[in-house]
């Protein structure tokens, strides 16, 4: 029997392109069904989920890569008809819920290595300036990819930053020099599968791919791979990227990505990365029906 795969994403990234690729290989029936697309019709014993205008089908595994928080809402709902109707899904979309902040506060609660941090709703930067050296670091919560991060040099900026800001929150971090490099880790299933260095491209601080970062192939030791293991069960996360800066001579968690960008870790490493997602999405499916 032809098993029914869909990736729900808000985009047609490379990296979905890939792991339907690879999907298709196995004799998978796949689709791409953006998260924009989704509509829905409620009626007493009978729900129908819509793409566009055409009806959806139940599926056997659906994989979640989006974490927009404008459709946290239609994602929730979706995830939660499916999981009734016994449908294999992968990442919970609480993985939505888990902005930086709270990453932060699970990461120190557990004493995970991790950039001194500070997050208000009051925007109050008398206690960053009182309890901070500069530059900082101010960061939007709810994006991913180096988006919206900015170097902050003195108090004149904080608050320049902080008037131009449409947010209500103040997120910032202690600055750390040696994040122009940084580890990316990634992580299928509870297993290291690889690592690569990113170097911050000229002038920019930030290392990530999509800042202009570039990747080079890496190897982690045993400590940095089971450090990556412990972040990543905090959250429950199938498929993550742990990035790690070296402060104070010990590998430091910066962040854990769900649904990470590969394209980069592809190329310098070799791995097929889409190849071993679908693999482990085959897996659990057939875990499942035995």
């Amino acid at each position: 029997m032809i098993m029914l795969f869909y990736i729900v994403s808000h985009r047609y990234s490379w990296e979905n392109k890939q792991i339907l690729k690879e999907l298709r290989k196995s004799g998978m029936q796949c689709k791409f069904v953006p998260i924009q697309s989704i509509s829905f019709i409620l009626e007493p014993n009978k729900v129908k989920v819509f793409s566009y205008q055409n009806e959806l089908k139940k599926p056997d595994l659906a994989l979640l890569r989006t974490g927009k928080e404008e459709w946290k809402e239609v994602i929730n709902l979706l995830w939660r008809y499916w999981k009734k109707m016994n449908v294999k899904l992968i990442e919970n979309p609480e993985c939505i819920r888990f902005h930086k902040e709270t990453i932060a506060l699970d990461l120190c609660l557990k004493n995970l290595s991790h950039p001194k941090t500070f997050f208000s709703i009051s925007k109050n930067l008398s206690t960053v300036d009182k309890l901070f050296e500069y530059p900082l670091v101010a960061k939007d919560i709810f994006v991913h990819r180096g988006e919206r991060v900015f170097k902050i040099n003195n108090k004149k900026e904080l608050s320049r930053s902080t008037k131009s800001s449409k947010n209500e929150y103040l997120y910032v971090q202690e600055f750390i020099p040696s994040a122009r490099e940084d580890t990316r880790v990634m992580i299928i299933g509870n297993e290291v599968i690889g690592a690569m260095r990113r170097i911050a491209k000229s002038g920019e601080f930030r290392s990530n791919v999509a800042a202009g970062g570039k990747g080079k192939k890496y190897y982690i030791d045993k400590k940095m791979k089971k450090l990556a293991l412990k972040a990543t069960k905090l959250f429950g996360y199938e498929i993550v990227g742990v990035d790690f800066i070296e402060y104070n001579n010990k590998p430091t968690v910066l962040e854990v990505n769900w649904a990470p960008q590969f394209r980069e870790f592809t190329r310098v490493t070799g791995i097929n990365v889409a190849e071993k997602i679908a693999g482990h999405l085959i897996k659990k499916v057939k875990n499942r029906n035995r």
